[in-house]
């Protein structure tokens, strides 16, 4: 008899009360992940160029806000209907086409936020390699991650 309470007691203290402490500590972990609902998630940047000219040789580069991370850090050419170059980098992505036909063109990327905040997102910019004065601006804005 003596035996059996004392194996009910190991078992209540070796695997009842360490199953109820992790519960515990992931419904915790849960509730403070759904506290920042934005945060976490993935962003998509849509860079959108409209063209009435031709142009060789162009650059576009877009500075990423603080507290956002690329989503992936290869470099390699892309198509999405327009060849480019797609760089990203800790604080820029950069992108370059050798030519850019008349027309629109929307250029996509992936960020993840990484805390909340309010985010202050700059001017992404469209530049000829060799004529710099050829240049084009959109316009910065601010971003909310709750």
């Amino acid at each position: 008899m003596t035996g059996l309470i004392i194996t009910g007691v190991v078992i209540l203290f070796f695997v009842v009360i360490p199953v109820f402490l992790l519960v515990g500590i992931f419904n915790k972990l849960v509730a403070l992940k759904n506290r920042f609902k934005n945060a976490f998630s993935q962003i998509e940047v849509q860079l959108k160029i409209n063209t009435r000219s031709q142009f060789e040789y162009m650059h576009l580069k877009d500075l990423k806000a603080a507290g956002f991370e690329a989503e992936k850090l290869l470099s390699g050419w892309k198509y999405d209907p327009l060849w480019y170059y797609e760089e990203p980098r800790h604080s820029i992505t950069n992108f370059f086409v050798s030519w850019l036909p008349h027309g629109e063109y929307i250029v996509r990327y992936r960020l993840r936020p990484t805390k909340p905040g309010s985010y202050r997102v700059s001017a992404a910019t469209l530049q000829s390699m060799y004529a710099p004065e050829m240049t084009a601006h959109s316009a910065g804005f601010m971003v909310r991650v709750k």
